[in-house]
């Protein structure tokens, strides 16, 4: 079975196309602008790497992050877009257990955090455990405040980000009453570990998650506007 794996949560999105559990082809790049705008151009590249085509492939697999709504938007339209003519199956999992998948399963860690910066002062948290050498979440996708990211992690946990930069400034803004910043590993996700995730998934019998982006934040009412005189 040909599978393709779409994760495009961050600036550095990338693709995978594997057969069973075997790596064929991958790519990754930079995007210069939020949207995927790249993603087109580089999955034709990756089919023509690989000497295939969209009609061979079986299954799309695409990380719904937590990260950039935009480019996640793209991605997972394209991949059911693509999968419509031939009716393939279109499977859906958080990127965070990608990252997590990579420290886990490559790295041996045992409690991984994934954490990112979720605007309003706050970070998103997944924290997943080993277990039977994968891994699995224990504490879902959550909003944490950062003087209370330790106590939410535990201190026996690697705390892995795909966005260094803003998550050490949002931290600092929060001094002195963050305490001192805890050691993070920067990492990006990768579309290979994020189909090979997917994969032990569905072997688990696990379903697809919903087949839409991750959003941290609560909807926000409009404002309502009332009638005058």
């Amino acid at each position: 079975m040909l599978t393709l794996a779409v994760e495009a949560s961050t600036m550095q999105p990338s693709l995978a196309l594997l057969r069973g559990d075997e790596l064929i082809a991958e790519r990754a790049w930079t995007e210069t602008r939020r949207g995927g705008r790249m993603l087109f151009g580089e999955l034709r590249a990756l089919l023509d790497d690989a000497g295939s085509s969209l009609s061979e492939v079986d299954r799309y697999v695409c990380g719904r992050g937590p990260g950039i709504f935009s480019s996640l938007r793209m991605a997972l339209t394209a991949v059911r877009a693509a999968a419509l003519p031939g009716q393939a199956e279109v499977y859906a999992l958080s990127s965070g257990e990608a990252l997590a998948w990579a420290w886990i399963v490559h790295g041996q860690a045992k409690r991984v955090g994934v954490v990112g910066d979720a605007r309003r002062g706050a970070f998103w948290l997944g924290l997943f455990e080993r277990q039977h050498a994968a891994p699995t979440c224990v504490e879902d996708w959550r909003l944490v405040a950062p003087e209370r990211l330790a106590a939410a992690v535990g201190s026996d946990a690697l705390l892995v980000t795909s966005d260094l930069e803003r998550v050490t400034a949002l931290w600092e803004s929060q001094q002195p009453r963050a305490g001192s910043m805890p050691a993070f590993t920067a990492a990006m996700p990768q579309a290979r570990h994020l189909g090979a995730c997917a994969l032990h998934r569905i072997g688990e019998g696990i379903q697809s998650e919903a087949l839409e982006p991750l959003y941290m934040h609560p909807a926000v009412d409009p404002p309502k506007v009332h009638a005058s005189g």
